[in-house]
């Protein structure tokens, strides 16, 4: 083996035993997934990830990474055990003895080999032993951190690819009750719908095409269930990859701020704006409120890039609101709603218990009308109270409802607002996300909660809802019941609801250590010994509130 350096070969792994275990672990994961009489079938480019071998050095050393992505045509969602699609090789390669010269002139020979295998592979049916439409490949190669070669050879099966096309073509007059698998043509026929490998896409055929099939599998709800379900994760994969043309992802999560302008991207094609939007509006009707969040984003993306639509969507909303819910104003302050941002402006000019009386009915109204379960509110106002439980954000919705609480009288309306409010898994949108999490009603509830023990019940059916991993709050919220009531009899059940529900709570014990009163813990068992709880829950209950201590009890 010829290596460049001062390095010697015996301190590298053989190159040709390293390009042989890659090639071995593929074709044993070829075999034992796709050995089966399904055809035509196909490995194509773009798809999400189905294969990652990895060859890797010992602790400490450099490695190798070998990537193959693959998906069948005529199996859109094939298993996916964790250890089915991750094969790690037991004997990776040492590379902690050479110099860099000699390891990196190594790894760019086994570069070319495994590049070289591959171009056999496909050419060798019987290796691979199905029909392949086309083989994306990728090689990462790191040395320590400094080198990184990259390198992709798409494959191409020109008869195969006919063939798909023309059955994909052929959709169009399909009868699907004459279809022996109707539910995976849908899926096969929305998952190529934008592959533009395939055939470039024709934006104004697709669209007729996609009315089409509306009308086609609403003849059956499976059916339509089955479509929407497909052709929604084609969409999203289509349109997330479409505005890559024009930003760059900078940073983690989903905030606006993550994404950057290209400065070598070009004006956006027309045509593909206005299918952009399309698409767009259609995830929109079926989305729930994960994917309202993420289409939230991409529509100020398209607005960025100038497309006119997506502005004033931005601006007016959808206009799915009534005109009565959309805007209203009063005497007392103005309450706009817009479902497209998930956003409802509150100004007030009375800010006393009229003024957020009136905000209030219209919330609830809007609410109740159809809004999206994932908004904040933008509050205007002279007053500007935070509830007593820290780490809360101070927010507009907390600002709003921490001020309406101050009047008793708008507690009943407060707690019918919250009961139509609350809903499993969905979020205030103004809190950070990785701990300011809190679910709609949120701040009622526990504004509720704190002024009197007669939310007991309102504070139940919110515990049994709320998803107490993903919001952290409710363990300070604990702390300020106990340091609001103490571990009274009266308001001992509340506390164990909400304790139920508290995550992240090793530092509990101690912050409630100076709370607790003599008879306190005999108080407790005596309030688990009426619930059926499991072990795990006893534990914790008791944990939140005396520690080890009062588990080991």
């Amino acid at each position: 083996m010829s290596i460049s350096g001062e390095t010697s070969s015996a301190t590298l792994p053989d190159l040709q035993r390293t390009a042989d275990a890659i090639e071995s672990s593929l074709l044993n994961y070829l075999d034992r997934q796709w050995s089966t009489p399904w055809t035509p079938g196909r490995l194509q480019v773009g798809r999400e990830g189905m294969l990652k071998l990895r060859y890797r050095a010992a602790a400490g050393g450099m490695g190798v990474r070998c990537e193959v992505e693959f998906k069948r045509f005529d199996n859109p969602h094939p298993p996916q055990p964790a250890d089915a699609l991750l094969q790690r090789l037991a004997d990776g390669p040492n590379l902690r003895s050479g110099t860099p010269e000699g390891e990196a002139a190594w790894l760019r020979e086994l570069f070319a080999e495994l590049m070289r295998r591959i171009g056999r592979l496909h050419a060798d049916r019987s290796a691979i032993n199905h029909f392949d439409f086309s083989l994306y490949v990728w090689l990462d190669i790191h040395l320590g951190g400094q080198l990184q070669l990259s390198g992709r050879r798409m494959l191409i099966d020109e008869a195969a690819r006919l063939a798909l096309l023309a059955k994909q073509q052929a959709f169009a007059g399909t009868d699907l009750a004459d279809d022996p698998e109707p539910l995976r043509t849908l899926s096969c026929f929305a998952g190529n719908l934008f592959d533009d490998l395939l055939a470039p896409i024709d934006y104004a055929a697709l669209h007729s095409r996609l009315y089409f099939v509306d009308l086609l599998v609403g003849e059956d709800p499976v059916w339509e269930e089955r479509w929407q379900s497909s052709f929604n994760s084609a969409a999203k994969t289509w349109l997330r990859r479409w505005l890559g043309h024009w930003f760059a992802v900078t940073g983690m999560g989903r905030e606006l701020r993550n994404y950057q302008r290209r400065e070598d991207s070009v004006t956006v094609p027309g045509q593909e704006a206005a299918f952009a939007m399309l698409l767009f509006e259609r995830l929109l009707k079926k989305a729930d409120a994960y994917d309202r969040e993420q289409l939230q984003l991409y529509l100020q993306l398209l607005a960025q890039l100038g497309i006119a639509a997506a502005a004033q969507l931005l601006q007016q909303g959808s206009g799915g609101l009534p005109p009565h819910l959309q805007r209203l104003e009063a005497g007392w302050g103005t309450v706009c709603a817009n479902d497209i941002r998930a956003e409802i402006a509150i100004e007030l000019h009375d800010d006393g218990p009229e003024g957020f009386a009136g905000a209030l009915q219209q919330l609830l109204a809007i609410i109740e009308g159809g809004f999206p379960r994932n908004y904040q509110l933008v509050y205007t106002s002279r007053a500007r109270s935070l509830l007593p439980v820290a780490g809360l954000a101070e927010s507009g919705t907390h600002h709003f409802f921490a001020d309406a609480l101050r009047f008793a009288e708008l507690h009943p309306l407060l707690d019918r607002y919250a009961r139509t409010a609350m809903f499993e898994y969905a979020w205030y949108t103004d809190g950070e996300p990785g701990g300011q999490e809190l679910m709609p009603s949120s701040y009622a509830v526990f504004g509720l909660a704190l002024a009197s023990p007669d939310a007991a019940r309102l504070l139940a059916r919110y515990c049994a809802l709320v998803d107490g991993g993903h919001q952290p709050a409710t363990t300070p919220f604990l702390l300020a019941l106990v340091r609001r009531y103490g571990l009274a009899e009266a308001t001992l059940p509340m506390l164990v609801d909400v304790a139920l529900t508290a995550c992240y709570i090793s530092d509990l014990p101690e912050q409630l250590a100076q709370y607790l009163q003599p008879g306190d813990r005999e108080r407790l068992e005596a309030e688990l010994a009426r619930r059926e709880l499991e072990d795990d829950e006893l534990e914790q209950v008791r944990y939140a509130f005396f520690g080890r201590a009062g588990v080991a009890a």
